[in-house]
């Protein structure tokens, strides 16, 4: 097996392992304590593969997996990541999973427009899925101090405060070796913004009203989902949200023209702003100030 234990951080990104693990070693180290099916566990070995099964996805570029250890950071093995043959491939995936997940059929195409504007955090115009983590959910604190995987890649945040980007290197993401669980931890962090979670469990969601409640002013401990909102030369908030809400539109007319899903018609009048628009909202001393509750009744 080939393991390397206390890794310098600086030495991560780019970096790839030889030999390693087989797919069932893999599987039982892992998670082999939480495994006790085999159907599950014969799925993992489809995902560590590079397949998804029914989507029509190909192997894409491997990257190390990490876990913490009393010795240092520890890189387990190395795996393949997942790319669609297509962006509406990707778009009927989460969709089908949130639906899986006991979303309603707005509220998973929510999801759904979540997932394309939050991506998988992978480098590359493909953007292939790494460790099933569709909802772009950070892999620090408890969750690596517990000792669960990550994958590693640099990031971009930016400062609230300052509005001003950091470049963040060798940011941990949450590795999952399940749609399922990806989808779990997805909606048990939205516990974490409970305004916002409320609205994926309505019929006809407002994407812009979720994002407000995405901010850290409404989050039980003070960090907005992703801190790309709080970049107000992009918009913030309503530079996220708009495109999301393109997401949605684009993806409600998609799902149900190519696929036969029904609906979600009433997707397709979801207003959408311009940058200079979300700009303009973000600057604003009302719309700009997301203390309070949504200050916009309906759509923009």
């Amino acid at each position: 097996m080939n393991r390397k234990k206390d890794i310098p951080w600086g030495d991560i990104l780019g970096w790839g392992l030889t030999g390693g693990f087989t797919i069932g070693t893999l599987a039982a180290l892992i998670h082999g304590a939480r495994r006790d099916d085999d159907d599950r566990l014969q799925r993992c070995e489809l995902y560590y593969e590079g397949n998804i099964p029914g989507y029509e996805t190909i192997q894409g570029p491997s990257y190390p997996v990490f876990v913490q250890t009393p010795d240092g950071a520890e890189a387990i093995c190395e795996v393949p990541s997942i790319w669609f043959q297509s962006k509406d491939l990707e778009r009927k995936y989460a969709y089908d999973l949130a639906r899986n997940a006991g979303l309603p059929p707005g509220g998973a195409l929510l999801a759904m427009a979540h997932h394309m504007k939050a991506g998988s955090h992978t480098v590359g115009s493909r953007a292939p899925m790494r460790g099933m983590n569709l909802w772009g959910v950070k892999g620090g604190g408890s969750w690596w101090s517990n000792g669960n995987p990550v994958y590693i890649r640099p990031t971009k945040e930016y400062s609230a405060k300052q509005d001003a980007r950091i470049v963040v290197q060798e940011a941990k993401w949450r590795y999952f070796d399940t749609p399922e669980d990806a989808a779990e931890s997805f909606l048990q962090i939205m516990h974490q913004w409970p305004k916002a979670r409320k609205l994926l469990y309505t019929k006809q969601p407002n994407p812009y009203e979720y994002a407000w409640y995405l901010h850290f002013d409404h989050a039980t401990h003070g960090h907005s989902y992703g801190t790309g909102m709080n970049d107000v030369a992009k918009g913030g908030i309503w530079g996220w949200a708009r495109g999301v809400a393109t997401q949605m539109r684009y993806g409600a007319k998609m799902l149900m023209e190519d696929f036969g899903y029904n609906g979600l018609d009433w997707a397709l009048a979801i207003p959408t702003i311009t940058k200079e628009d979300a700009y303009e909202l973000s600057i604003s001393p009302i719309y700009g100030n997301n203390r309070g509750p949504y200050p916009l009744l309906g759509y923009p």
